[in-house]
């Protein structure tokens, strides 16, 4: 602890005073006006890191002296306090520590003690929180709720005890954009069910917001004790009601199974809520009627609709407060009646521990059914409800929302209807990812919720007549509501009830009314909701948010603790009076933000502006990795050159060297400037394992590889990271298979915020490798958590052909269809698709069989492909053990029977089937497949490898991998593959020494003839015609059909253990050679006319869409890029001060801290610099600035640039306009200051010429 005392001079002083940039507060402490300075002593408050001082005028600094000594002293003794973490804290304690003394102190010393409270209050104010509302300072600070809490209520209760609590410095931004009609803000207020532990929310606003509602809860108290003593009620209190002496004894309070009891918890959480509403209005500073004139409506849920209506009459805090307590009054006695009406007896412990086993918790008279469409809740609950008596039935109570709603009833009616339900839904832990998703059982999740009565159901129906009966004296009209409040049920304003007494229909929208939350709250044209809870983050706001999603609409909780997720607000947003620079926060509208656009590139082309196409800085449509399709380099060449990206599909490369020589083939064959992206198969770890060294030794090598997708599962996010931070790849994608994976990928992206993923979905439908999912449902659930994921692209391929079938990807109408709103996505992937294109590989005739496959009418009927052919195509499971789509010829509903009856088989089995039905595999491999039975004898008749000669072995495997029309080998490994096996063969039955025949297979060219070279070989052992092959080397034959490197063998050479891998193994090889498929038994246009057509045809539908394209024409941009810019007030937030010089046009870059911020000043990152210094309008100078490499003849290296801006408080950066005005290129300068010297100019950027940017270094 330091204690310091010291006399200031003026220019301390002054500093002091004019430190914030921030507005002044209505009232400035006294000792820091200029005309006293020398009548005032500085007190220094340290504590450990963090210190501050006090300005005190000399008659008070005695006082003031004690007390800071008083306060370290409390500090060094207190027990069990967190240490403390920041100057907000320190500052708060010493304020609480303050109050604490005034309110103690003898009348003698309260004048001096309140004098040094204002003077801490106002330097709290305008030097530590920098004239920002408290509560988002708060907020932002890494500590506990506790702590929060302390700092809270120490300050509130400072401004209560000098009378400013409800003197705010300025009003609410929100509330007055509200009154002022640009914000339409409406009020929620929830129900009973989601939390036991609401009395601890209640305890926690009673200890920080203690005086805002003392007028409140201790008459609420009295009043709820009076009223359960009654007689007729008093059974259902036998631990009272005294909710004072509980909120202030914790060790008093009545256990939770007390206080969940509906006679119990409606009032509280009623009261809870009206509290809650209490707090904010008095936070702002305003009256109950003024709050109503930002309100555009209320509604609540359950018995919400109470404070809700409450809110909607009451003018003046003390009309709030005696209509509390009327309110409160119902629900008593709703609660009372209640469960008066529906008494629930003890159950069976069988039952208890049946439901808690299945995770369904405690069995109550409600339960909670999500994730199952209404209609089809409404189907389980009728079959139910066949089962039961009349008196027993279960009842749709409250509708959530489309897939949540609550049931009501007896909890043995219910408990059955969970027994019934589980064999109907899905295991909690079963996996169904393998199941085709319209075979799966429906994934309901139930949960009996923490309530003792059956609201919203006709077991209420007698409830009403004593509960009127009890509040006679209680009326509201539909006149006396000064703002909407909506019915619970239809959604229509109670105003129009007229001069009808509300509280009946307000009684029935709690008992036997059912809740359909959807109606109450569709709150036309809203922007913001208030959430009273409970709950918080689990509660009323939630729920409503979900409704909300994506339509602009943002969601704030007004109660509870703050809420790190960051698609709700927290109470700070409505407090904040001064939201700027940010400004309001606004809910996303997922239409307005990441819809397709136009713009002109200046001196080029229209371009279709997404997310994907400025990373990219192409179209936005995109070519998948596919194996063998896109493993061609020319094919890659072709679509590159057409200016679409595509990825090399890694899977067709089985040595490191042929992939190396391709990359730099297809590096030869496209623009300078342009990089690559491969495609890699996760599922194939010895791939994995040569592949990414090779990757990194190329991009080492400056190989502009700038992306890297990963399919067939998703790396850990440790794998990923070291891909990402290794590889120094510009962008990497990934392409999960399930709503899971999405997850995974969510999670990676999370961890690297500023770099880009692709996140590549095709869900089953796709063809090729695919998943068993619905391509909708896991984007309809997952759409939120990948938006709040600004790095992330994302990117629809499934099935796709045209521009009429994916443009409502792009303009995300495709969501409308189930109710929701538009979700767009970033880009369209393509694969298939491009199998037709002329540059593609593919055979001739498999591409005929392609454009003849029929594809399906109905999009749903795609599924079909599990069992049988559906529009030409059959699913099958790849040798990965993913299913893929193909073509449905003979071979393949070959394979898909081999899945049903052998490849299904556990390993221990399948070789005994293969033995058992050898015959048949092997005819139907011999007619039927593309890897046909290798035995074969000179007749042509069926034998096994070891009844082949060595001659016929030689020559059926001549036969098998060398196209004779051709004078080609299928692949270059079984060149070598025969060289190997020849020298085997001659040192079984050959001569001692080497004759001249097996001499010519050595060597490159030495089977260019393979045939030809055969029979000069067999001349010289003629005994290889007549000897069988030996065992040994039938065994080594079979080794090299297994060598790792080699291109799998086109043929199946026994029925063993390995059959699935000679049977699957490079199985789409024969779609680009069927010359060399035995018996050669099995539209094209260019790839820049497919995607072209497709592109143009998004352009054109863009502009029939939007008639501004055709009013205004297509805005023209001088740069597509992917940077965004952050606003001014990020920048002052990193640190970096950006200012005009004079008239002159020219702008001053710097790194210096916000003025008057506390603590040590920040420093922006190097790339948080350079995007400051590349501006907002395009051009060349946001390009320079923001490229991590650039492009020297065809290599990438990194940016130099780099080491020449970094930042520093020694150097600033001046951007002057050249000549030419606005339009002009501009001319950068880094200055570095000099001691005892002018700053001196280091670096200049201009351009001299044009297309030339000219970078002088100066000595």
């Amino acid at each position: 602890m330091l204690i310091s005392t010291e006399l200031p001079g003026p220019s301390a002083v002054l500093s002091a005073s004019t430190s914030s940039n921030w507005s002044t507060p209505d009232e400035l402490s006294t000792s820091s006006s200029p005309s006293n300075i020398w009548g005032s002593q500085i007190l220094t408050i340290t504590d450990g890191r963090f210190t501050h001082t006090l300005s005190i005028s000399t008659a008070s600094f005695p006082a003031a002296l004690q007390l800071r000594d008083d306060f370290l002293h409390d500090l060094q003794t207190a027990g069990g306090a967190e240490p403390i973490s920041s100057l907000v804290e320190l500052w708060a304690r010493f304020i609480g520590f303050t109050v604490r003394r005034l309110e103690q102190s003898p009348h003698g010393l309260a004048d001096d003690l309140r004098h040094l409270l204002t003077i801490a209050l106002d330097t709290f104010d305008r030097d530590i929180l920098l004239q920002r509302e408290i509560h988002g300072v708060v907020y932002a600070l890494d500590i506990s709720a506790d702590a929060e809490s302390a700092i809270l209520a120490a300050y509130v209760r400072a401004r209560h005890v000098l009378r400013k609590v409800s003197r705010p410095a300025a009003p609410s931004a929100l509330l007055a954009a509200a009154q002022q009609r640009k914000a339409r803000l409406y009020a929620v207020f929830g129900g009973q069910g989601n939390d036991e532990d609401y009395f601890e929310e209640l305890r926690m606003l009673w200890q920080t917001y203690r005086p805002l509602v003392e007028d409140l809860i201790p008459s609420v108290s009295s009043m709820l004790q009076r009223e359960t003593r009654e007689e007729s009620i008093s059974r259902f209190y036998h631990n009272g009601m005294d909710i004072v002496t509980w909120l202030e004894n914790p060790d008093r309070t009545p256990p939770s199974d007390y206080l969940i009891g509906a006679s119990i918890s409606m009032p509280l959480i009623g009261l809870l809520q009206l509290a809650w509403y209490r707090v904010v209005g008095r936070i702002v500073g305003t009256t109950p009627a003024q709050l109503q004139t930002a309100l555009a409506g209320a509604t609540g849920h359950s018995q919400g609709i109470i404070p809700a209506t409450v809110i909607a009459v009451a003018q003046s805090w003390t009309q709030f407060d005696a209509l509390a307590l009327d309110a409160l009054r119902l629900l008593l006695a709703i609660g009372t009646a209640s469960q008066d009406q529906f008494a629930v007896g003890q159950l069976p412990p069988a039952v208890v521990a049946d439901a808690e086993a299945n995770g369904e918790g405690f069995p109550g008279p409600m339960l909670s059914v999500a994730d199952c469409p209404i209609s089809q809740l409404r189907t389980y609950v009728a079959s139910v409800n066949g089962y039961l008596p009349v008196d027993a039935r279960i009842e749709i109570a409250l509708i959530n929302g489309p897939t949540n709603a609550v049931l009501a009833g007896p909890p043995l009616s219910l408990h059955g209807f969970n027994v019934w339900l589980r064999q109907v839904k899905a295991p909690a832990k079963g996996l169904q990812h393998r199941i085709p998703f319209s075979q799966r059982k429906p994934e309901i999740h139930t949960r009996f919720l923490p309530i003792t009565t059956a609201f919203h159901s006709s077991y209420l129906t007698d409830v009403a007549p004593g509960v009127l009966e009890r509040v006679a004296d209680f009326t509201i009209t539909g006149h006396q509501l000064r703002i909407p409040v909506f019915c619970t049920h239809t959604g229509t304003d109670l105003r129009k009830c007229g001069a009808v007494n509300l509280i009946p229909k307000l009684i029935a929208m709690i008992t036997t009314q059912q809740v359909v939350w959807p109606r109450a709250v569709h709150f036309p044209g809203s922007t913001h909701i208030l959430a009273f809870g409970p709950d918080g983050a689990s509660g009323i706001g939630t729920l409503t948010n979900r409704l909300k999603e994506g339509t602009g609409v943002r969601t704030i909780l007004a109660t509870g603790i703050s809420s790190s997720r960051t698609e709700l607000g927290d109470r700070s947003e409505f407090f904040n009076w001064n939201p700027a620079p940010k400004g309001l926060v606004y809910g996303p509208i997922w239409r307005n933000r990441y819809r397709p656009q136009l713009v002109q590139i200046a001196g080029g082309g229209v371009l279709v502006d997404t997310k994907l196409s400025r990373l990219l800085g192409l179209p936005p449509v995109m070519v998948a990795g596919m194996t063998p399709t896109t493993a061609a380099w020319d094919f890659c060449a072709a679509v590159m050159r057409a200016g679409y990206h595509v990825e090399l599909a890694l899977g067709g490369f089985h040595q490191a060297a042929q992939l190396e020589t391709d990359v730099y083939k297809l590096l030869d064959a496209v623009p300078a400037g342009r990089g690559i992206t491969c495609n890699m198969i996760y599922a194939a770890p010895h791939a994995v394992k040569w592949q990414i060294p090779l990757l990194a030794k190329l991009r080492a090598a400056g190989v502009p590889l700038e992306g890297l997708t990963i399919g067939a599962g998703v790396p850990s996010l440790e794998v990923a990271t070291r891909y990402i931070n290794e590889l120094g790849l510009r962008h990497m994608g990934f392409k999960p298979g399930t709503l899971p994976a999405i997850y995974q990928v969510l999670d990676i992206a999370s961890a690297h915020p500023t770099f880009p993923i692709l996140l590549q979905w095709t869900g089953g439908r796709g063809g090729g490798h695919h998943s068993f999912e619905d391509f909708h449902q896991p984007i309809l659930q997952a759409y939120d958590s990948i938006r709040r994921c600004e790095n992330v692209i994302l990117v629809a391929g499934s099935g796709f052909g045209g521009a009429q079938d994916t443009f409502p990807y792009l303009t995300g109408d495709w969501a409308c269809r189930y109710n929701r709103p538009p979700m767009p996505f970033d880009g369209i992937l393509l694969g298939s698709r491009l199998m037709t294109a002329k540059e593609a590989h593919t055979s001739p005739a498999v591409k005929q069989a392609i454009v003849n496959a029929p594809g399906v009418e109905d999009e749903g009927d795609w599924e079909q492909t599990y069992t049988q052919p559906a529009g030409g195509i059959m699913t099958v499971t790849s040798e990965m053990g993913e299913p893929i789509h193909k073509l449905a010829t003979r071979g393949v509903q070959l394979w898909a029977e081999l899945d049903r009856n052998v490849f299904s088989l556990d390993r221990s089995k399948r070789v005994a089937y293969l033995q058992k039905h050898r015959d048949y595999l092997i005819q139907r491999l011999n007619t039927d497949s593309v890897k046909v039975w290798f035995g074969c004898d000179v007749q042509g008749s069926v034998i096994d490898l070891e009844e082949m000669t060595y001659a016929e072995v030689l020559r059926r495997f001549i036969a098998l991998t060398y196209v004779s029309a051709e004078g080609r080998w299928i692949d270059d490994s079984y060149r070598l593959f025969l060289q190997d096996f020849l020298k085997r063969v001659d040192a079984r039955i050959g001569d001692v020494a080497p004759g001249p025949g097996l001499s010519e297979v050595n060597g490159d060219e030495a089977l260019a003839d393979p045939t030809t070279a055969l029979n000069a070989i067999l001349k010289r052992l003629p005994t290889a015609e007549a000897q069988l092959i030996g065992t040994q080397d039938a065994e080594y034959f079979l080794l090299l059909c297994q060598r790792r490197g080699t291109k799998p063998v086109p043929f199946v050479p026994v029925l063993d253990e390995n059959f699935e891998t000679y049977f699957k193994k490079d199985s789409l090889w024969q779609s680009e050679d069927l010359a060399a498929v035995a018996d050669a038994d099995v539209g094209r246009v260019r790839p820049s006319d497919i995607l072209g057509n497709i592109y143009h045809g998004h352009i054109e539908c863009l502009q029939q869409q939007d008639p501004e394209y055709q009013q205004d024409g297509i805005p023209i941009v001088d740069c597509f890029s992917p940077y965004s810019v952050p606003q001014d007030w990020r920048l002052a937030e990193l640190g970096i001060h950006c200012s005009p010089v004079g008239n002159t046009g020219a702008m001053l870059y710097e790194v210096k801290p916000l003025d008057g911020a506390p603590g040590a000043p920040p420093t922006p990152s190097l790339a948080e610099w350079l995007v400051a210094l590349g501006g907002s309008n395009g051009g060349w100078r946001q390009a320079f600035f923001h490229a991590a490499t650039i492009v020297q003849g065809r290599a990438i290296c990194e940016n130099p640039l780099r080491r020449l801006f970094q930042p520093t408080r020694e150097s600033y950066v001046m951007v002057q306009q050249g000549h030419g005005g606005l339009s002009a290129d501009p001319i950068i300068t880094l200055f570095e200051h000099r001691p005892h010297s002018e700053p001196v100019k280091v670096v200049e950027v201009r351009v001299d010429e044009p297309s030339v940017i000219t970078l002088e270094i100066i000595n």
